[in-house]
């Protein structure tokens, strides 16, 4: 027998609107809903207008609505559609895209040293507090390191083995934690001294190199070179397992470490781009070819992290990896300024003031529009030799040496 009135199914119809990322030109957001057994659709609407009508089957929709303006805020709200009426509509949610950043950047330049000078790395603590480290001889005494305090450099001594000896490079983690790369040794200053870890007294295995080193915290810090990988955990130096030989020589990774990317390179033309993830090393890309006859990027040089994206300078542009979604996307060459120099750092701000930064002091610069490439220190290019460079806020370092000649050089560029 059937009941006279048998129950009625009433779908929840109770939907959710949220931002999940704002460009410069476009905004993403999330439409969700409660119940999704069957097929429903919405409506969203910026401000006055209609963006989209969508018919879905999911849970979340995530909608990108493109061609806005920089630096403008829109107001968005989701309808949940049934035969064309609106049943509920979503709390409204505002989005403000990104502005474009300022390519306009005054340069100054110092020299440190004499003949045979060099430096190799730079960390920007701020204006007022500069670290470069290398290689620095003068009249009267040798150097590894030295101090921008805001009028001068200091020039310092790191040698806790006795001598002093180049340092490669340099993480800065705050005051009482600063870490030097030397002779595939670290040196950690720790507010009172600098401590070399070695394999006699600690678990630090030694590396053929320390090219980069790069950190989460202090309890979660990565060096790469020659082919290797060493990780800390604040007490334990632990070597892990590469899956190549090639140089590594960059590192950049997200705030929680859940996702690194290391890359190496060699003269030859070999490179390769290594993904850290669930506790794996895993090789992302690999290439024997210097330009992109065959690969699709030729040899890497470098990459930072930013967000759901690793950025990464190829012979054949910037090469934009999202690590969640595993899509790519290459961006052009920027009239054959990354094929013809070898860029040596990359650092991504925001999505819309990324700086690049390339042999002979050459700085290309994206401010969420295009891509600028600074003219200003071309007439140094010729005795110019860049090894690395730091980008924080408005201020941009770029270090080397003067045609291995006359000393270690600094070029500051002050946005």
């Amino acid at each position: 027998a059937c009941p006279d009135n048998p129950p009625t199914h009433h779908r929840d119809s109770t939907i959710h609107l949220s931002v999940v990322n704002e460009g410069t030109f476009s905004v993403r957001l999330k439409v969700s809903v409660e119940d999704s057994s069957d097929v429903w659709t919405f409506r969203l609407n910026r401000d006055d207008s209609t963006v989209a009508v969508i018919s879905s089957l999911r849970a979340d929709t995530t909608v990108r609505d493109g061609g806005l303006l920089p630096g403008h805020t829109y107001r968005y709200r989701a309808y949940w559609l049934d035969g064309g009426i609106a049943t509920d509509s979503s709390e409204e949610v505002t989005a403000t895209t990104m502005d474009t950043t300022s390519h306009n950047f005054i340069w100054e330049i110092d020299t440190l040293g004499n003949y045979g000078s060099y430096l190799n790395d730079v960390a920007i603590v701020d204006e007022n507090n500069i670290w470069v480290v290398g290689y620095i001889t003068t009249d009267t005494a040798t150097y590894n390191a030295a101090h921008w305090n805001g009028s001068e450099w200091e020039m310092i001594a790191i040698q806790p083995q006795g001598y002093i000896l180049p340092i490669q490079c340099i993480y800065y983690y705050n005051e009482e934690d600063i870490w030097f790369g030397q002779s595939g040794l670290p040196i950690q200053w720790n507010g009172h001294e600098y401590y070399l870890y070695t394999p006699a007294n600690s678990t630090h295995p030694g590396q053929p190199t320390i090219n980069a080193i790069w950190g989460s915290s202090p309890d979660d810090i990565y060096f790469v070179g020659d082919g290797s990988i060493v990780h800390y955990d604040g007490s334990v130096f632990r070597r892990m397992e590469s899956g190549t030989e090639v140089d590594l020589i960059d590192i950049s990774g997200t705030t929680d470490s859940e996702h690194i990317f290391a890359v190496g390179k060699e003269l030859s033309g070999e490179s390769t781009v290594l993904e850290y993830h669930d506790g794996l090393w895993t090789v992302l890309y690999y290439s024997q070819e210097y330009y992109p006859h065959v690969s699709l990027y030729g040899q890497v040089g470098c990459v930072s992290v930013y967000g759901d994206t690793a950025y990464i300078v190829t012979k054949n542009g910037l090469w934009k990896f999202n690590y969640q979604t595993r899509s790519s996307k290459l961006v052009s060459r920027y009239d054959s300024m990354l094929i013809t120099q070898d860029y040596k750092s990359i650092i991504v701000q925001n999505p819309n003031d990324i700086a690049m930064e390339g042999a002979g002091f050459r700085l290309i610069h994206f401010n969420g529009v295009n891509y600028w490439y600074d003219h200003t220190i071309d007439t140094l290019y010729e005795h110019l030799y860049q090894i690395s460079g730091d980008f924080k806020d408005n201020l941009v370092v770029i270090v080397g040496n003067y045609n291995w000649a006359q000393g270690g050089l600094i070029v500051r560029g002050y946005r």
